[in-house]
């Protein structure tokens, strides 16, 4: 199965592609980025992203340490917010507001063994 292929899978067959070294999360994160860069004009549902830091942890990423090492993910800034990254809430009422701090359910993702996430 071909990265392409794998971004219509679920979760657990990307992680264990990743684990079974079928293809690297660097490999996955390029093809999620290739995706949102052909989709988002006509969906509109990426307003930023932190590419370069997904890059390096993918690049980290130990296959295999924990259940999801190396798939990528987005997270939605409805009350999940990423430190330095644009916290609108999908509200042009909140068109400059940045995250100071990440809430609770990012800073549990970021404790998770070698995970490779994205927003």
């Amino acid at each position: 199965m071909d990265t392409n292929d794998l971004l219509d899978a679920d979760a657990t067959t990307i992680a264990a592609a990743i684990a079974n070294r079928d293809v690297s999360a660097t490999e996955m994160v390029l093809a999620t980025l290739d995706r949102v860069e052909a989709r988002n004009p006509a969906l509109n549902a990426v307003v930023s992203h932190r590419a370069e830091a997904a890059l390096d942890e993918a690049a980290a990423a130990v296959p295999g340490s924990g259940p999801l090492t190396g798939v990528p993910f987005v997270i939605k800034d409805l009350y999940a917010e990423v430190t330095g990254m644009p916290a609108t809430s999908g509200s042009r009422l909140f068109a400059d507001r940045v995250a100071t701090v990440d809430t609770e359910i990012v800073a549990r993702y970021r404790r998770l063994p070698a995970s490779s996430w994205w927003a």
